[in-house]
C-alpha cells in the first residue's frame, strides 16, 4: 500500500530530473510510510 505519491510532470526536463530525484530520495521518511515517485512526460501533441 502506497501512502504518498510524488508526481513530477515535466517537459524537456531531462537535465533537471536527476537532481530532483536525488533530492527526493535523500529525504528522511518514516519507515511506516511507503511512497512512490511517478514521472510524467507531459509533452502533449495536438
Amino acid at each position: 500500500m502506497v501512502n504518498l505519491t510524488v508526481a513530477i510532470c515535466t517537459y524537456n526536463g531531462a537535465l533537471r530530473l536527476p537532481e530532483v530525484l536525488d533530492c527526493l530520495t535523500a529525504q528522511t521518511v518514516s519507515e511506516l510510510i511507503s511512497w512512490e515517485i511517478i514521472v510524467v512526460d507531459n509533452n502533449h501533441h495536438s
